[in-house]
């Protein structure tokens, strides 16, 4: 597979969907998730925390990120950054992991309820609490070449 100047793994670039993997603490690695919103914008799923400037604008050329999602009551703690970096981005959560970020984050802000971003997603791409979730967790799928 290809990858970016800065490390984004591209898995489709038509269907923007690109994963980046992170450090947040010592030892401790997650991974960032992208797909295409229907406007030609880009979702981003567990934003990295503290990155560089350049590692977001490798996105540029896959669409402008409009949308920044918290997958689960941990995942949180890139928003402040991404806002920071795409002010114009509306910011996401399931319903059971914004009470704990808002608990635990100084910068993520107000995050909107995932159903609202529901009429936004491009063909294939769906963002869906998992029931029962003490944290809020949330999955995602998108179409891509070849399947899901």
């Amino acid at each position: 597979m290809k990858t970016t100047e800065h490390g984004w793994t591209i898995i489709d670039a038509d269907a923007g969907v690109l994963t980046y993997t992170y450090e947040f603490s010592a030892g401790g690695t997650s991974n960032c998730f992208t797909a295409r919103l229907a406007s030609g914008g880009l979702m981003v799923i567990s934003p990295p925390s503290r990155i560089d400037r350049a590692v977001a604008d490798d996105l540029a050329p896959f669409g402008p990120v409009e949308a920044l999602v918290a997958n689960n009551g941990f995942h949180y703690l890139g928003i402040g950054r991404w806002r920071e970096l795409f002010p114009k981005a509306r910011c996401f959560a399931a319903v059971g992991a914004k009470a704990r970020i808002a608990k635990r984050s100084k910068d993520a802000g107000e995050l909107e309820p995932l159903g609202e971003l529901e009429p936004l997603l491009a063909e294939g791409v769906a963002v869906v609490e998992t029931p029962s979730s003490k944290c809020g967790e949330s999955w995602a799928r998108a179409k891509i070449d070849g399947g899901y």
